[in-house]
């Protein structure tokens, strides 16, 4: 199917199946153990229905959205994605230009195949965006601590500490498959010498490390992590994989000013059996909200239609973020496969909005959803 007959994100998947090998779609598509939290993610929008208005004038539906400073064309990122290279060989660049273009922010992973200040200077070459920088606390702080410096000097605008990652989940397509980055690509963003022990890190294969500091550090505190990380960067600080509301008010409590979270389950692809995050977005939103610093709350998991999007932002999300999809996209036509899939999604969202009565984004409210109750009966937020 030509790209430009491809109308949903289900085209785009099924394209992506046919052209990526088995070992990098798996490492891509398949969550932890049986997939069961991926599973979740995707079921747990379909607990909830859109309660449609009608009459109301929706011939200008307005979809943007400000954050850090800046207006997103609709309240969407790109989530970090490590190894983007393995779809397409303009990796991460394309996915920046594409980002740029659609005026959507971008997270960067910490292992991506592109630098990060590449990675900027690709999507600077079409408009200035906004670019958040992934992160781990490796047990080599000064490893982390360079990221971070290098992220905040090439203007990045934010942290996304990737709190659910003390431990690597346990992914059986990876060992199966014998997962191994492509001897073509490395990770520049540690310097080649540092690849080999990194990506045994990250397919968990249980082979000796050859510098056990460049691994996440299992030991980090509340208490100690977060108020290290702000002595050292200006960037705001965002929590990514908090799906409690006693984690959110950690959050709130922290001297460290953090600004806002991510509910998250890191794509299904760590904790077997995790809540879905639209399950776990009400409590985390009601917490975040009541405080006396009150935080932003996006999230992310399981979200393939503009329709997703919308039950998202009813239960409160400020926004979402989409990990898989770009990859999708990617691996079927680089920049203009992610461009097709950016633009699909933010049509699909916008006529939700027009045929469910809403003008704007502040107009998407509890009231806009029924959730289906036991007996099968639908029931209205």
């Amino acid at each position: 199917m030509a790209l430009s007959n491809m109308i949903c994100i289900r085209d785009l998947e099924v394209a992506a199946k046919s052209i990526l090998s088995k070992t990098v779609l798996e490492y891509f598509n398949d969550g932890s153990e049986e997939g069961l939290a991926v599973a979740s993610n995707l079921s747990a929008f379909d607990k909830y229905k859109i309660r449609q208005r009608v009459l109301r004038d929706v011939s200008n539906v307005k979809t943007e959205k400000k954050a850090f400073g800046k207006t997103m064309s609709f309240p969407l990122a790109i989530a970090p994605s490590g190894m983007q290279c393995m779809a397409h060989e303009n990796g991460e660049r394309a996915t920046a230009r594409a980002a740029t273009k659609a005026g959507v922010f971008m997270g960067v992973s910490t292992f991506a195949t592109t630098a990060l200040e590449d990675v900027k200077r690709s999507g600077d070459e079409f408009g200035e965006n906004v670019y958040l920088l992934q992160l781990y606390i490796f047990k080599n702080r000064k490893t982390t601590e360079n990221l971070v410096k290098r992220a905040e000097k090439a203007g990045y605008k934010g942290i996304l500490l990737t709190c659910d990652t003390p431990k690597l989940g346990n992914r059986y397509n990876m060992t199966r498959n014998n997962f191994k980055l492509p001897p073509h690509l490395n990770l520049p963003n540690f310097g080649k010498e540092k690849v080999g022990p990194l990506i045994q890190h990250v397919v968990g294969d249980g082979s000796k490390q050859e510098d056990d500091s460049n691994i996440n550090d299992d030991s980090i505190t509340w208490d100690e992590a977060l108020p290290w990380l702000r002595s050292i960067t200006n960037m705001e600080i965002w929590l990514k994989g908090i799906s409690t509301a006693e984690d959110v008010r950690l959050a709130a409590q922290s001297p460290a000013n953090v600004a806002g979270i991510v509910v998250s389950n890191h794509g299904g692809r760590q904790l077997e059996s995790a809540m879905a995050t639209l399950d776990s977005l009400p409590e985390c939103v009601q917490a975040a909200k009541s405080g006396n610093r009150p935080l932003q709350v996006w999230v992310d998991g399981g979200i393939k239609k503009g329709s997703d999007i919308f039950k998202a932002l009813a239960l409160g999300a400020d926004g979402v973020m989409i990990g898989r999809i770009p990859l999708w996209g990617l691996a079927i036509a680089g920049e203009q496969g992610v461009s097709k899939a950016l633009e699909i999604l933010k049509a699909e969202f916008q006529h939700t909005m027009a045929l469910a009565g809403c003008k704007t984004l502040s107009d998407i409210t509890p009231s806009s959803l029924a959730r289906v109750t036991e007996g099968g009966f639908y029931a209205k937020l």
